[in-house]
């Protein structure tokens, strides 16, 4: 899911995550230890924690369900400027919808390795959160949605040293 990520932050025009130019971060961890965390890596996206859970039957299959979150940081130099929160916080949040758009067009091609999560992304799952200041002066949102695929869980003896 962190490499499906990464390639968005990549392919966005806002967002133009590069090697040399940071602005995707695999977990909160990673954006808070970055060296080279300055405004010029905003607007980073950040992942968030993942959970998930062997759910109901869709065939003859159970389905592996992920709860994951992403958030979209903006940093704003001057605490008070409403304004300009105002403004980190509209920007962010259309930024958040755009990935969500991004990820319910992938699951509706759902062509590639990268992103088998998205088999049961459902974008009516999508719930976001405003916030700020985090992480020294950043506004944003925080999306968390629900995916996942069908998930292959069977017995195999072989694992087992028994009799």
């Amino acid at each position: 899911m962190k490499a499906y990520f990464e390639k968005l932050s990549t392919e966005h025009k806002a967002v133009a995550h590069s090697n040399k130019s940071r602005h995707f971060f695999r977990s909160i961890d990673h954006f808070l230890n970055d060296d080279s965390n300055n405004l010029s890596n905003f607007p980073a996206v950040v992942m968030d924690s993942l959970e998930g859970k062997i759910a109901g039957q869709n065939g003859d299959n159970k389905t592996d369900l992920m709860q994951s979150g992403v958030m979209f940081i903006k940093k704003v130099t001057d605490s008070d400027d409403d304004a300009g929160i105002d403004l980190a916080h509209r920007e962010m949040k259309a930024l958040a919808l755009s990935f969500v758009a991004r990820m319910e067009r992938d699951a509706q091609l759902c062509e590639t390795r990268d992103s088998k999560f998205l088999q049961l992304f459902d974008p009516l799952s999508v719930k976001y959160r405003i916030y700020g200041p985090v992480f020294d002066q950043c506004y944003g949102v925080h999306i968390a949605f629900t995916c996942g695929h069908i998930a292959a869980i069977d017995f195999n003896a072989g694992d087992w040293n028994i009799s």
